[in-house]
């Protein structure tokens, strides 16, 4: 059996530990030991997207929030289902995440950052964020997904 190859580490906000595995031709990404997610099993993602843009597709420039990159799954459904107008805004609190998804999941997504209709917001973010007005969400965004954790 082959082992797990540690490739990258980062701390989380709250102190704890996140990191990086392969496996063969597997990625998992680890929070204080305990998996969070891997490349195997991904359909969850990908069916969150599918159900968000469902009535998207059709419409004219749409603009859509993903609330955390992870491996880029949910990324990647959202772009092949929306035309070449549409603005698809990433959320990523980590930083580590994203050059992780650069180095080394970039052919998991299928480049899915280097999309022209990617904008990738890194940190904290407060623009157009739940704390607003249900109305004023609705002038921001046609659609916000956030995979449940």
């Amino acid at each position: 059996m082959k082992p797990q190859i540690k490739l990258a580490t980062t701390q989380t906000p709250d102190g704890g530990k996140m990191e990086l595995y392969q496996h063969d031709h597997d990625f998992l990404i680890k929070i204080n030991g305990q998996e969070l997610m891997n490349s195997r099993h991904h359909e969850s993602e990908q069916e969150l997207a599918r159900l968000g843009c469902a009535n998207l597709s059709s419409r004219r420039a749409p603009r859509v929030l993903i609330g955390g990159l992870g491996m880029g799954y949910t990324l990647r459904q959202t772009l092949d289902m929306l035309g070449a107008d549409a603005h698809v805004f990433v959320s990523e609190l980590l930083t580590a995440v994203v050059d992780w998804n650069r180095e080394y999941l970039k052919d998991l997504n299928g480049g899915a950052l280097d999309d022209k209709r990617t904008e990738l917001i890194t940190g904290i973010f407060s623009n157009c964020s739940p704390g607003q007005s249900t109305s004023s969400m609705r002038s921001c965004w046609m659609l916000i997904m956030a995979p449940a954790r």
